[in-house]
């Protein structure tokens, strides 16, 4: 058999098995790159997590946020009004008496004998020909029936509410002047609030619930309305450089002439609540002017009118509080 010769170095050492050493400078840069690895990986991560950031930032995320829903018929509310009015038939208060605004409620309870029997107290603002009132209206929780009759106050008109005299509201901000667009639109309100046509009415305020429906008087299609002073209120939002504010309230004066006798042409009108529990018409009055406090909403750019009540009140009045509830 013929042997291989086996490699050897100089010294006649064997070679064969022993590996080449490596080149120093290419061990070196590999440990280098072997050590860098953890920080490269730590840098990349800290550039996605940056990314990922600045992307969420400009993307939020959508949080599922429970929006309240507005509840138009709270405690028996439409039950309140129904009473309020029969009971309102019988002239208590004077004739042509109607409910111009639901002003709340209040959750109480009454003694019965051993029994304690849960209430909603309602307050209703009405108007007569006696003036105006506020009338409390408990309706029991159990059956939305009355307790008792309806209990009534008349409401103290200050002073300075005077038709010809220096209208001022307390806490309110400085004078609001009406546009042309608002002038019509506060006339157009109160020809049509103390008209016959329901859908006139619900279509110049434009409440942002289509389901709701306004009710007018029912007085005279005759009328004719002006608009006095005006003032900001002190609420919603104000810009204090300016003293001005996206509410303001306006004395609206509303004549009615001698002859006041209409016949509504609005078939959700058409009723008994047309006249009086004597059968004279609604439309005759003995009051020939109406004073209002209307509350408009952004009356600098797109005015909207947004509650009316007696005079003085208007920097109470709270928006959209003149509805009925949903139809």
């Amino acid at each position: 058999m013929v042997r291989k010769d086996k490699k050897t170095d100089d010294h006649g050492w064997d070679v064969g098995g022993r590996r080449r050493e490596e080149d120093p400078d290419i061990q070196f840069l590999r440990l280098k790159a072997r050590k860098a690895r953890p920080a490269k990986a730590l840098l990349w991560s800290i550039l996605v997590a940056l990314l990922i950031v600045i992307y969420l930032l400009q993307n939020p995320v959508a949080q599922n946020v429970d929006i309240p829903a507005v509840d138009y018929n709270p405690a028996g509310k439409q039950a309140a009004y129904k009473l309020t009015e029969i009971w309102l038939k019988d002239n208590p208060l004077g004739k042509n008496a109607v409910i111009t605004s639901w002003d709340g409620y209040k959750e109480t309870t009454y003694k019965d004998g051993d029994k304690t029997i849960p209430v909603y107290r309602h307050d209703l603002t009405v108007e007569s020909s006696l003036g105006w009132w506020t009338v409390r209206t408990t309706i029991r929780t159990d059956s939305n029936s009355l307790l008792g009759y309806p209990s009534a106050t008349r409401k103290s008109l200050p002073s300075n509410a005077t038709p010809n005299g220096n209208i001022t509201w307390p806490g309110t901000l400085s004078d609001a002047t009406a546009s042309d667009a608002l002038t019509r639109l506060l006339t157009q309100w109160g020809q049509a609030y103390v008209g016959h046509d329901a859908d006139m009415l619900t279509t110049i305020v434009k409440d942002p619930d289509i389901r709701i429906k306004y009710k007018p008087l029912r007085l005279s299609d005759k009328a004719q309305a002006t608009v006095d002073k005006g003032r900001y209120l002190n609420r919603g939002n104000v810009d204090k450089d300016e003293n001005t504010s996206n509410r303001a309230v306006f004395r609206v004066n509303i004549e009615l002439p001698e002859d006041q006798t209409a016949t509504s042409t609005d078939p959700d009108l058409q009723s008994d609540a047309d006249t009086d529990s004597d059968g004279s018409d609604r439309g005759a009055t003995d009051s020939s002017t109406l004073s209002y406090d209307v509350v408009v909403a952004d009356p600098d750019g797109s005015p909207s009118i947004v509650a009316w009540g007696a005079p003085g009140d208007g920097p109470n009045l709270k928006d959209y509080q003149n509805r009925k509830g949903r139809q």
